[in-house]
């Protein structure tokens, strides 16, 4: 005789999500530990970038956030820099610490984003239907990621890239699940931090945007199956709504954008800086890979 499959119950999809919570939890704690060892050893911090590639190259961005929160001038918010939204988010911390007190503690921010990298990519194959066995292996490979650590500490503008762009892909996939007006709006508003934070990642923050218009629009095409159709609305799917991310982002960047005109930091005659602030960095990277 054949013994039936017991049917699924919210026990448990219950007690699943508690192991998932588990995992992620601890993955995160590993993380956290790893990464304030390399901060203990002395590797990486806010100010110091472990002496290579460019020895000192934090200093960019602790110059251009003590003019902000000391002298209070906008003056190392030059559209061209690398790390606009980076720079103004470390201010506060100068501000309220001083310069010692608030490179330390903006430190331990470094550490703690860097580590939260893990469970978001966990989250993301969760998000995808992956069982805890996948979500665990990817949670892990995050946490040991040497590169993922050195960039999170060593006081880079990189980081915030890093963790934004993490976080992008976990809305991205949520919003192709269920795609909410909020979590719309919630994706296209980590595009517009994913385009300002570096300023490389402006174009790319487009192309996204442009491209999620027809991959939301046709998520049950190519979501894997364990999501369950129910979860797969095409009721709420109009390209109309699918629109939303691009609109966000181009709001967004459009506020900025004239932010930076009234603070004059850009260049004469250009009227568009968010549109152009990458520019260097492009010509730079082609160059560093073809010296001619």
């Amino acid at each position: 005789m054949i013994r039936r499959m017991p049917m699924p119950n919210r026990l448990m999809f219950l007690g699943a999500n508690v192991g998932h919570r588990g995992v992620m939890t601890t993955i995160f704690l590993t993380a956290v530990v790893l990464r304030y060892a390399a901060f203990i050893r002395g590797d990486y911090s806010a100010w110091w970038d472990g002496g290579t590639p460019f020895p000192g190259y934090a200093d960019l961005w602790i110059g251009n956030a003590t003019q902000l929160a000391f002298e209070g001038t906008p003056r190392g918010l030059w559209f061209s820099y690398e790390g606009l939204l980076y720079t103004i988010a470390i201010a506060p911390f100068l501000k309220g610490f001083g310069l010692y007190g608030g490179l330390v503690t903006w430190s331990h921010v470094l550490i703690l984003s860097s580590a939260l990298i893990a469970p978001i990519a966990m989250a993301t194959v969760r998000a995808l239907g992956g069982h805890i066995a996948g979500t665990a292996l990817v949670g892990i490979l995050v946490a040991f990621d040497p590169v993922l650590t050195w960039y999170g500490l060593n006081g880079w503008s990189d980081s915030a890239t890093m963790f934004t762009a993490a976080l992008a892909f976990l809305l991205f996939i949520r919003a192709a699940r269920r795609p909410s007006r909020l979590r719309l709006i919630y994706f296209g508003a980590t595009l517009v931090i994913l385009a300002l934070d570096h300023a490389t990642w402006t174009w790319p923050a487009f192309a996204w945007a442009l491209a999620c218009i027809p991959l939301i629009h046709k998520a049950p095409l190519w979501l894997p199956a364990p999501i369950q159709t129910s979860q797969l609305n095409q009721s709420r799917r109009s390209i109309r709504r699918t629109m939303l991310p691009l609109i966000v982002l181009i709001v967004g960047l459009s506020l900025a954008n004239i932010g930076l005109l009234a603070i004059g930091s850009t260049e004469p005659g250009n009227v568009f800086p968010v549109l152009t602030s990458d520019s260097g960095n492009q010509r730079r990277l082609a160059m560093y890979y073809d010296p001619n």
